[in-house]
């Protein structure tokens, strides 16, 4: 038998991180106030199904307590725990969604209970019922027998109707406590004589994310000859552990980009898990926010690095070169220089502290020679304004790049620059057919005629490039929409003339190298 199953709990007492719900239930269990309808919602591991396990041995115990609390010795407990309780039907709404299911329930409903005074249905998964068959399931919630209680439990609340929410009593199971997941794995250790490391039971209990049940399976697979050791388990779930993660970020401090990114690759070159790694390291830089907070240090920047690695998260899942994400994140938060992330403003605590409010050198030196290079530069500028001829004076003024705000305008205007900034010819080839169609606060949507060009677009190797020559623009992060051209647009920028010929149908290979031969000159 599987640990969860052996260890699942039988009464109210043994119901771990869920106490609000069982002293509501059992209040309502003292004062006969029983709903014949709940409602049990949650993630997997939390509890659900259990606690309908636990009522429905309190509604129907022969020699039930005060407490409210089944006695789990008489003919029903012992049946519920063994299974064999006819009256106590459990339904996978996964495997039996259909109206002819419910139909069936209907029909069996109405007849009294055989072994027990109640008839007690367990549906599971109710979510997964069809529209079909969560009409024909009202009407019996509205109007159930006397004899007859109903449990669903669900990890999908916002799936089920308005309508059968309405009738039920609904209870939201929250995810577990680590520390008590982590008190519930010690005691089913000591129950089957493993040995353990507490880090070990600490690491399970996070990966688990709040679910009990997987927690304990996990605990189950990782106990290596009745032994659970950290690092034993930390190197088969593929996780890179707190060193590595503090010396990544120390790499970003220091802003050293090409050490960042030597660490990514060799997590791939040791077969990590980097999706884990980069969920690591985004858990990591929220305890270092936290730690900032509570010290009343500035996080604006931390919150900016948590933001870029969150997205690189996202992309994760679909790029084509798996450390690829990870690495243009990495450069975006170590070249403070090119303006991607402003750095932090100068005072003395930072000083003190140094870049992001950790390390960096307490010397007042360091601030005395900034001040002598500021007067320097200022008195090297003085002397150039004299020297520079008014034609050349005005063209200095003219240099001053200012960074134009993104909207749909401002991108109609950087047009050709952001085409200028893509490096690939075939993928700048593939952009310049498109149109700007809108923009909202970080997020360009282009519009595409050609297929070709759109199937050209989506590649996400091939997006990471526009993306990049956007941020060079707009210095911000901006996502990238790519949408079918149904009616033609009116041109926001001159066309070429195989521009103007292509409709739904791919280019030529004549057209494609005068293309590619055109931008390469």
């Amino acid at each position: 038998m599987s640990l969860y199953l052996k260890y699942r709990p039988q009464d109210f007492a043994n119901l771990i991180g869920q106490d609000y719900i069982r002293q509501t239930i059992l209040n309502s269990i003292q004062k006969g106030t029983i709903s014949h309808a709940y409602l049990f919602c949650g993630t997997r591991g939390t509890g659900k199904t259990s606690t309908a396990r636990i009522l429905a041995k309190s509604i129907n115990c022969q020699n039930l307590g005060e407490t409210g609390e089944p006695c789990g010795v008489c003919i029903i407990c012992k049946a519920i725990n063994e299974n064999k309780l006819v009256d106590l039907i459990e339904i996978d709404a996964a495997s039996n969604r259909g109206i002819d299911e419910i139909r069936e329930l209907k029909e069996n409903i109405q007849f009294a209970p055989s072994q027990s005074k109640k008839k007690i249905y367990i549906i599971d998964e109710v979510h997964m019922l069809t529209k079909e068959a969560f009409n024909a399931l009202l009407k019996t919630l509205e109007e159930p027998p006397e004899h007859a209680y109903f449990i669903l439990a669900t990890t999908e609340v916002h799936k089920i109707p308005e309508t059968i929410i309405s009738r039920c009593q609904r209870f939201n199971f929250r995810k577990i406590k680590t520390e008590d997941i982590v008190d519930r794995l010690k005691y089913i250790a000591d129950g089957e004589g493993f040995t353990f490391e507490e880090n070990a039971l600490e690491l399970i209990a996070k990966q688990a994310n709040g679910g009990l049940r997987d927690a304990i399976g996990l605990m189950e697979q990782m106990a290596s000859e009745g032994e659970l050791k950290f690092d034993f388990i930390s190197q088969n779930l593929g996780l890179v552990g707190e060193e590595h993660v503090d010396t990544f970020f120390e790499s970003l401090v220091a802003k050293s980009t090409a050490e960042a990114l030597e660490k990514i690759n060799k997590l791939v070159e040791s077969s990590y898990n980097l999706a884990e790694f980069n969920r690591e390291f985004i858990e990591f830089l929220r305890d270092k926010m936290l730690d900032q907070v509570n010290s009343n240090q500035s996080v604006e920047e931390i919150i900016k690095i948590i933001e870029i690695f969150s997205q690189a998260g996202i992309e994760l899942k679909n790029t084509v070169v798996p450390q690829l994400p990870l690495e243009i994140a990495v450069i975006k938060v170590c070249e403070v220089s090119e303006g991607k992330i402003s750095p932090p403003k100068e005072n003395k605590e930072k000083d003190k502290k140094g870049f992001f409010g950790f390390g960096g050198d307490s010397k007042p030196k360091e601030k005395k020679d900034e001040s002598e290079i500021k007067a320097a530069e200022q008195k090297q500028e003085t002397e150039a304004e004299t020297s520079i001829p008014e034609e050349k004076e005005q063209e200095k003024d003219s240099a001053v790049i200012e960074i134009p705000e993104f909207s749909l305008d401002s991108v109609k205007k950087n047009w050709q620059k952001i085409i200028d900034g893509i490096p690939t010819a075939f993928v700048k080839m593939s952009f310049k057919a498109s149109s700007p169609i809108k923009t909202t606060e970080s997020t360009l949507f282009i519009g595409l005629q050609s297929k070709f060009h759109k199937d050209k677009l989506s590649d996400m190797s091939n997006k990471n490039e526009i993306l990049i020559a956007l941020e060079k623009i707009f210095e911000q992060p901006i996502n990238l929409e790519i949408q079918d051209l149904e009616v033609k647009l009116e041109p926001t920028i001159t066309a070429t003339k195989t521009q103007k010929s292509k409709e739904d149908k791919a280019p030529s290979l004549n057209e494609i190298a005068e293309e590619v031969f055109t931008f390469i000159d």
